[in-house]
Formats: C-alpha cells, sequence, structure tokens
C-alpha cells in the first residue's frame, strides 16, 4: 500500500502581479520536487485537501473525504499563474452573507451569522463550475450547516 502525506497549506486567491518573478520561482521550484521524487502535491477534488501521490498512480484516493479518481481529478498545488487578463476579458459574480441570510428566510430556517459564513465558506471551496452556484445550491450548504 503506498503511503500518502497530507499537508495544510494556505495560498492567496488572487495573485499580485508585482511577484510574478517570485512566483514563477516557486512554480520552478514545485517542477524540480516532482521531478527529483516522482510525487505530485495536490488538492481533492472534493474537499481541497492538499494530499501528495506518486506520479505513477493510476488512481488516487483522499484520506479526508475518501474521495478517489484519476490524478486528473486531483488539481495540482501550485501552478504556472496565468498571464494578468484585463478588466473587460473577464468576469466574476459575487454571493454575499445577505444573499445566504435571504435564502435561510426563503427557506423558513433561521441561521446564526457563523453559519451564514460557514455556508460562504463552502460555496467557495466546494462549487462546481459546470453546475455554478444558485439559490438551490445556497439552500442545500444551509441545510448541511443546520443538520450537520
Amino acid at each position: 500500500m503506498k503511503k500518502i502525506i497530507m499537508l495544510e497549506m494556505h495560498y492567496p486567491k488572487k495573485m499580485n502581479p508585482d511577484k510574478k518573478h517570485l512566483q514563477e520561482a516557486q512554480y520552478e521550484l514545485m517542477q524540480g520536487i516532482i521531478e527529483k521524487t516522482n510525487l505530485n502535491i495536490v488538492t481533492c477534488g472534493m474537499c481541497s485537501a492538499v494530499i501528495i501521490h506518486d506520479r505513477d498512480d493510476e488512481e488516487v484516493h483522499c484520506p479526508y473525504c475518501d474521495f478517489g479518481g484519476e490524478p486528473s481529478d486531483f488539481p495540482d498545488l501550485i501552478f504556472r499563474p496565468s498571464p494578468r487578463e484585463t478588466e473587460d476579458e473577464k468576469i466574476a459574480i459575487e454571493w454575499s452573507i445577505q444573499d445566504v441570510y435571504h435564502q435561510a428566510k426563503n427557506d423558513e430556517v433561521e441561521i446564526t451569522r457563523q453559519q451564514a459564513l460557514n455556508v460562504l465558506s463552502l460555496l467557495d471551496r466546494k462549487h462546481d463550475a459546470t453546475l455554478g452556484i444558485c439559490w438551490d445550491t445556497i439552500s442545500m450548504y444551509i441545510n448541511m450547516e443546520i443538520n450537520g
């Protein structure tokens, strides 16, 4: 049985364009580790846990949520930053805590501020770009937060 090493790492959602040379250096260091050890550092496609797996693995399993799949289901932890887009080349849809409160009211449930923040965090970490985020998604995470 192959050993899986788990790491907890945090990195910013938005890359600082002034630090591009430092980001490139991190990418190059990571590539060096991967090439020398034949290990890859990835995030779970389901729960976002950071794990290390052998690059020869045909299937990877997350020890946190037991999600399993092909290595392509586990995105690389550090990736080469893409060129910065101009404002007219991208969009961003924002959901706020007020949206969570609004949906909780529509669902006729009461939630605390902390629960609403937890829902926002879940929406951010677990969103599926294929499905998107909608009122039904918010309801689902409210229900998960309240009922465990």
